[in-house]
Formats: structure tokens, sequence, C-alpha cells
């Protein structure tokens, strides 16, 4: 089965309730957050996450304090580089682990001149994940050292 690239579709109901689909879902996150930081755009995270989800409400906040000031940043801030399900596949309650490089950007400001800098740095993550009428929606996002 083909499973969407995260570009290709803003539908969560495309990604298959399979351990590729949650995958995808997992990689579409990562291409949104990217989005609502380079433009910026607010409401792009939220329609992934549960209303509880406190790490998805802080990269939303991001977007919205980006627009609200005029900045954005330079480029992709992140790169994922893979996303695999941890243990045994359920829909109800997945775990997907990512591996991902957050890239050296600038954040600037409208004309262009640059507010700050993130320095380059690998990011290791683990999305809870469950499957849900609308499709697949991140419960929460935990950091790995």
């Amino acid at each position: 089965m083909n499973t969407p690239s995260p570009s290709s579709t803003t539908n969560q109901s495309a990604y298959p309730k399979t351990a590729a689909g949650a995958q995808a879902f997992v990689a579409l996150y990562f291409a949104r957050v990217n989005e609502a930081w380079t433009r910026p755009q607010a409401g792009l995270i939220t329609p992934l996450c549960a209303t509880s989800s406190k790490s998805c409400a802080s990269v939303e906040q991001v977007a919205r304090d980006l627009l609200s000031k005029g900045q954005k940043y330079d480029g992709p801030p992140v790169r994922l580089g893979s996303a695999t399900v941890l243990g045994r596949f359920d829909p109800s309650s997945t775990e997907v682990v990512s591996q991902a490089l957050q890239e050296r950007r600038n954040i600037v400001d409208a004309a262009g001149s640059v507010v700050s800098t993130d320095s380059q740095k690998p990011v290791s993550n683990v999305f809870t994940i469950s499957w849900q009428e609308s499709g697949w929606q991140i419960q929460k996002i935990e950091d790995v050292q």
C-alpha cells in the first residue's frame, strides 16, 4: 500500500490505520512544524493533536509568537531522519520514535534581519499517537535523551 507523503495531503484520515500510516503521520507532523514556522502560520499543528497535548500546544504557540512578531525561520528548522513504530503496533495507542536533526537556522524579522539563531543538534522524540474517528491523533510527545 502506498502511504501518502506529508506534502501530498492535509487529510489525517489519508494516513492508514497501519504501522506505516502511523510513521507517515509523524512525518506529517514534522512537515507541518516546518511550514508553520517558516511561513509563519498558526493552526497547522493543533488539528493533528489531542487538546491535552502540551507539546503540541507549545509548538503551536511558537508559530503564533512568530506570526505576532512578524518573524519567521529562514528555512525548515527540522529534518526528519526516521520514524519507527516502537514495540507492538496497536492503533489504540502506538508509540513512534523519531530521529531528526534540528537545523542551524535563523529567525528573521520582516526586513530579513537576524533576530536569533538555532544551533544544529540531533533531536529524538517518542510520539504517543492513537487512532480516532478522524484518523491519527498525537496524544503526547516526549524528548528522548
